[in-house]
């Protein structure tokens, strides 16, 4: 909502994002049963909120809110 307001665009991006972490929780469990090491589900959740995470709903977002300003003219 922080994004999508004031850009004006209800789209489906943050709440693609939230349904994305029921398939990685069972990733991240798995990977730790089979390493032993709790780091593995810091190392995921790390790589996943900082870099495909966030950054990846703020550029969607702004990638349609640049495509509705083109069609506009």
């Amino acid at each position: 909502l922080c994004i999508a307001v004031p850009c004006h665009i209800f789209k489906f991006w943050a709440f693609i994002g939230i349904m994305f972490q029921v398939p990685l929780v069972i990733l991240t469990n798995y990977l730790q049963d089979k390493f032993q090491n709790s780091m593995v589900g810091n190392m995921i959740f790390w790589c996943f909120f900082s870099i495909l995470g966030q950054p990846m709903c703020l550029l969607l977002y702004y990638h349609d809110l640049m495509n509705r300003k083109a069609s506009a003219k």
